[in-house]
């Protein structure tokens, strides 16, 4: 049976290389993690079998997210399962946590953003509600 919870401070390794395997090239460390956990503007979720880890889903809160109303938001930082357990709900099972966390807390929106070449993660967005609301080429400069 397959559990879905809030991660703990304690899950901070078990976050980490479920982070590491959805960001290989923009990862922080395990105490950067704890830290993360410890925030009451930051939830992250667990999906288990017996104990052992099969997805992540990473939310903030926010005072601004596109195409929401004003006032306080959600932000699907981040959502992953995985390999081998894909495609059996998993992941609807970790939204559903996060929603139910935003909900808890007075929130009645989440956004979430994905890469414009990631056509998957496009399609599992549109397939659990969310809706387009822009699409973005983000610049930076060193000073």
């Amino acid at each position: 049976m397959i559990t879905v919870r809030r991660a703990t401070v304690g899950d901070a390794a078990v976050i980490y290389d479920l982070q590491y395997r959805l960001w290989p090239d923009d990862i922080s460390d395990e105490a950067g993690v704890a830290a993360l956990l410890a925030r009451d503007d930051f939830g992250a979720f667990l999906a288990e079998r017996d104990g052992v880890a099969l997805g992540l889903a990473e939310a903030t809160l926010q005072h601004y997210v596109d195409g929401a109303p004003d006032g306080l938001s959600g932000f699907l930082q981040g959502i992953f399962v995985t390999g081998y357990d894909r495609r059996a709900g998993i992941g609807k099972l970790l939204l559903a946590a996060v929603e139910d966390w935003l909900r808890a807390r007075g929130v009645g929106y989440l956004g979430s953003d994905s890469d414009l070449e990631n056509s998957p993660g496009a399609a599992w967005h549109e397939a659990t509600g969310f809706i387009e609301v822009g699409r973005t080429i983000n610049y930076a400069k060193r000073l």
